[in-house]
């Protein structure tokens, strides 16, 4: 939680939020920060479930997909709630204003969706990895953030951000073993 409270600042910062006054900066600092938080844990639980366990990759995914669409589901719930980037225009009525923002709702659940069913997040949270920080795998996750956001023509930043501190918090957060420890966990018998 600290890690991804310090790096949503640096996020706000290179977004050029950070020293505006208004209430919106910080709504969507909270929004980052909660967000993030969200989804480092999910991955963090779910690489601890799957870890010392050999298992399909593609299950994998699916399972880490379905954990993108809850995600996706409650950014996209928390954001409405803080009232970020509001549509609603006045005298249209609520189920008017409900069907305005389903697209963004259904680009937000796909993009969430796909970035977590796409890349193999649980590695980041593996205790035999060989780096504590791995600017390939970070890297990576901020590119396909922004390749999804492009894709859906949305704005590459925020996605891309929140990429960037999930996989920078669970890097941080999970342990990792010395190499001397690996090398004996790699002669474990697989559970």
């Amino acid at each position: 939680a600290v890690c991804c409270a310090v790096t949503g600042l640096l996020c706000l910062a290179a977004g050029g939020s950070l020293f505006d006054p208004g209430i919106e900066a910080w709504a969507r600092y909270a929004w980052l920060a909660a967000t993030t938080v969200a989804g480092s844990w999910a991955v963090l639980v779910a690489g601890k479930v799957w870890e010392h366990r050999v298992g399909d990759p593609w299950q994998r995914r699916f399972v880490m997909a379905g954990v993108g669409l809850v995600l996706g589901a409650a950014a996209f719930g928390l954001g409405e709630y803080l009232m970020l980037d509001r549509i609603a225009v006045a005298g249209e009525s609520e189920t008017s204003q409900f069907i305005s923002r389903l697209p963004g709702m259904a680009v937000n659940l796909a993009l969430f969706t796909l970035l977590f069913g796409l890349l193999r997040w649980w590695r980041l949270a593996d205790p035999v990895r060989k780096t504590r920080l791995s600017l390939w795998g970070t890297g990576l996750c901020v590119v396909v953030a922004a390749l999804l956001s492009a894709a859906a023509e949305t704005d590459p930043f925020w996605p891309s951000m929140i990429a960037l501190v999930i996989s920078v918090a669970v890097q941080v957060a999970a342990p990792r073993l010395e190499a001397s420890d690996r090398a004996i966990a790699s002669r474990l018998p697989v559970a």
